[in-house]
């Protein structure tokens, strides 16, 4: 009788221990699924209308707000001393020529205006200008690179963090390439 209740207690106890393991591999699955899924970064609204923004160049020249509210945008945060910010410009320079329907610009939103744009001419091969109106902080992003497109001055999409690896970089251009 023991020996039964032994084998009972084992095999319940081995039974809990691989249910575990199943349980923690589901949801891991989960979150990871997840993850791919929704390529935005927590705090980036989206279907919202763009917040008023205010962008400028080194010399205090205002873009237009209609370069930003009509057509289609994309909004790239950066900093200056971002090494993946360098690759992800890059990558989406070799993008620009082939959609030239869609805008795409630098966003600079800390530090002295006029030496981050200095900097970041010589480091970033897109349009680069400076974030008067801390659109960052309106839309709670807290780190770099992310993109954002725009539809007629609509957020539409988010995507946190470099296109470092080659999964990354072909469903943004397939993304690209079907709007």
């Amino acid at each position: 009788m023991k020996q039964k209740t032994f084998l009972f207690a084992v095999l319940f106890v081995v039974m809990f221990c691989v249910s575990f393991v199943f349980l923690f591999m589901y949801f891991q699955s989960q979150r990871q699924l997840a993850a791919e899924e929704s390529p935005t970064q927590k705090g980036v609204p989206q279907e919202i209308p763009l917040p008023e923004v205010s962008f400028s160049d080194a010399n205090d020249n205002k873009l237009p707000e209609d370069e930003i509210r009509k057509g289609k945008v994309v909004l790239i945060f950066l900093m200056t001393d971002c090494h993946y910010c360098e690759s992800e410009t890059a990558f989406v320079n070799q993008l620009i020529t082939k959609r030239n329907d869609i805008k795409f610009y630098g966003i600079i939103s800390v530090g002295d205006k006029k030496k981050q744009l200095e900097i970041a001419s010589t480091k970033y091969p897109i349009n680069v200008v400076y974030d008067d109106s801390l659109l960052f902080a309106k839309l709670g992003i807290n780190r770099v690179p992310i993109k954002i497109y725009l539809e007629n001055g609509v957020i539409k999409k988010a995507w946190d963090g470099a296109s470092n690896d080659e999964t990354k970089k072909a469903k943004f251009i397939s993304w690209l390439e079907g709007i």
